[in-house]
C-alpha cells in the first residue's frame, strides 16, 4: 500500500476493495471508525479477519484496521452478539448510569430494567472508562483482566507546580555523551502511550536508537539528503566542520511510526511525544524535537532504512533526548495571546 519512500500510493486513494468507508454508526464525534467492521466504498460489508490482525500485532496493535473478509449481513449479525463485551453484576450495580454515560461509542446503554447494557450497533473502543468510573466495581470487561486496572493517584502536582513545569521546559541542544539507562527510557514510553489517540486507536509503534554512533549515522543521512538536494548548501560545510545541526549530538533518539495508511498518526503521535517530552523534562532530562528526522524519513529511502521502520508504517515524529548539559536560569518571554472568543 506504500510507495518505496514510505508515503502512502496515490493510486490507491480511490474507491477500491482496500479502502474503507466509515458505517453510519462506526463513527465517534471526531468521525473516526470505531467498529469492528464497516461499509467499503464499494458498498460491501466487511469484517476483520481476527486471525491475520492478532499474527501481526507487534507491528500493527491497531485492532480495528487489519485485513479483513467480506461476509453477508446474516453472517456478520450472527458474529456480533457471541460473546457479551461488558459484564455486570447485578449485586453490586446500583443502577446510577454513569458507565453508558462515559461510554464514548454509546456502545454501553441503560436497559430498560435499568442496568447497564450492550446496545445494537455502535462496537465497543476498549477504552475501558465504564470500568473506570464504576464506585461498586459492579462491571468487568472481556479484554481487560480487573488486575490490569491501576488506581488513580491521589498525590497529585498542584496546578503551580504544574504551570511552573510547563513554563520552565526549554528545547535542549546541547547534550552529555552517554546514553540514557534502558529503563528510564522505558519509563518514558510507559508514560507516551498512556496518551490518547484517535478512537482509541493506539497504533504507535516506538522505535528507540540509544546509541550516539548510530545517531551520528542517522544524522549523517539526514546531510547527505540535502547535499542530494543542493551540493553546494552551506549547511554541509558546516556538518564537514563538526557541527551536527541535524540531532544536534544527542545520545538518544526515539521515533514514533504509525500505519501508513492510518490518517490520524501525526496527531497521535504528536500527543504521545509531548507526554514523553513532559515526563523527560520532570526528570531533570532533556528533550528536542527532531523535525528534520522527521520530515525526511519518508521521503529519503536509506533513511528509513537505517532506522528500520516496519513494513507498511510511517515515521510521524522524533525526539532527541538525553542528559542536558545547561541549565537555564529563566524563562524567555514568548510572543503575545492571539485568540479570537466565539
Amino acid at each position: 500500500m506504500c510507495s518505496s519512500e514510505g508515503a502512502p500510493d496515490p493510486s490507491l486513494l480511490g474507491t477500491g476493495d482496500d479502502r474503507w468507508g466509515a458505517h453510519p454508526s462506526s463513527s465517534s464525534n471526531c468521525g473516526c471508525p470505531i467498529l469492528p467492521y464497516s461499509l467499503r466504498k464499494d458498498g460491501a460489508v466487511g469484517s476483520y479477519d481476527w486471525e491475520k490482525a492478532n499474527a501481526s500485532r507487534h507491528h500493527q496493535p491497531h485492532r480495528r484496521r487489519p485485513q479483513y473478509t467480506v461476509l453477508n449481513v446474516a453472517q456478520l449479525a450472527s458474529e456480533e452478539k457471541s460473546v457479551p463485551t461488558i459484564s455486570v453484576d447485578r449485586d453490586q450495580c446500583r443502577k446510577d448510569g454513569l458507565c453508558a454515560a462515559v461510554c464514548p461509542s454509546r456502545f454501553l446503554t441503560t436497559g430498560a430494567d435499568g442496568y447497564p447494557a450492550e446496545a445494537e450497533g455502535p462496537h465497543c473502543i476498549d477504552c475501558g472508562h465504564c470500568v473506570a468510573v464504576c464506585p461498586h466495581d459492579a462491571l468487568t470487561h472481556a479484554d481487560f483482566p480487573a488486575a490490569s486496572f491501576e488506581p488513580v493517584a491521589t498525590d497529585l502536582p498542584t496546578a503551580a507546580a504544574l504551570d511552573g513545569l510547563l513554563k520552565s521546559r526549554r528545547s535542549v541542544r546541547l547534550y552529555k555523551s552517554h546514553p540514557l539507562p534502558k529503563a528510564t527510557i522505558e519509563e518514558l514510553l510507559d508514560l507516551a502511550r498512556r496518551a490518547p489517540t484517535a478512537s482509541n486507536s493506539q497504533t504507535l509503534h516506538w522505535i528507540v536508537v540509544n546509541d550516539p554512533a548510530k545517531v551520528h549515522a542517522l544524522a549523517a543521512e539526514i546531510v547527505e539528503f540535502f547535499r542530494l538536494a543542493n551540493p553546494v548548501s552551506p549547511m554541509i560545510e558546516v556538518w564537514k566542520k563538526g557541527y551536527d545541526w541535524t540531532l544536534r549530538g544527542a545520545p538518544t533518539v526515539i521515533v514514533a511510526t504509525s500505519p501508513a495508511e492510518y490518517d490520524w498518526g501525526p496527531s497521535d503521535a504528536a500527543i504521545a511525544l509531548t507526554y514523553l517530552e513532559l515526563a523527560a523534562e520532570a526528570r531533570a532530562l532533556g528533550v528536542c524535537w527532531a523535525g528534520y528526522l522527521t520530515r525526511i524519513a519518508n521521503l529519503h529511502a536509506p533513511l528509513k532504512k537505517l532506522l528500520a521502520v516496519p513494513e507498511g508504517r510511517v515515521v510521524c515524529g522524533a525526539v532527541m533526548l538525553g542528559e542536558s548539559r545547561v541549565k537555564y536560569r529563566s524563562i524567555p518571554p514568548r510572543k503575545p495571546l492571539s485568540v479570537q472568543w466565539m
